[in-house]
């Protein structure tokens, strides 16, 4: 038997492979704090935009959520929670809504968080410092300036 010469070889039923685009990376999952406005005052703390200082806000730790993880130097207040306002946040651990877990608490320049008459809550943003976004409100209730 002699095998030398020309061969063709036909592949049939065979397609190209698809090419499928990769698949969109997934929206950042934006995870809600609980925040607490003036810690100790009563359920609607009064704020008046015009008073200079600071407003104490606490970052509320709860499971899955540890306040201590955030990054302090991305944290926003005020009005619709995108005011670069932060004067500074604590270091050491302070547990304000006493459940046991460590909170966080930041100072917000007063004047610089936008606050008008007829808001009812404060926002905040922020970022964990391993990563991830977060944002939380609180209620408050802005008062006028008193009258000398």
């Amino acid at each position: 038997m002699n095998l030398t010469g020309s061969y063709t070889l036909v592949i049939s039923g065979v397609s190209d492979p698809v090419q499928t685009p990769p698949a969109p990376a997934p929206a950042p999952v934006m995870q809600q704090i609980n925040i607490e406005i003036k810690p100790g005052v009563p359920e609607q703390p009064p704020i008046n935009p015009k008073s200079k200082g600071s407003i104490p806000v606490a970052l509320l730790s709860k499971p899955g959520f540890d306040a201590f993880g955030v990054d302090t130097q991305s944290l926003t207040f005020g009005r619709s929670g995108n005011e670069h306002s932060l004067v500074r946040c604590f270091k050491e651990y302070r547990d304000v809504d006493g459940d046991g877990l460590p909170d966080l608490l930041c100072h917000f320049d007063n004047q610089m968080t936008g606050f008008e008459p007829s808001d009812a809550a404060g926002r905040i943003k922020g970022r964990m410092a391993a990563g991830g976004q977060f944002e939380g409100q609180g209620y408050l209730k802005v008062v006028p300036a008193k009258r000398k």
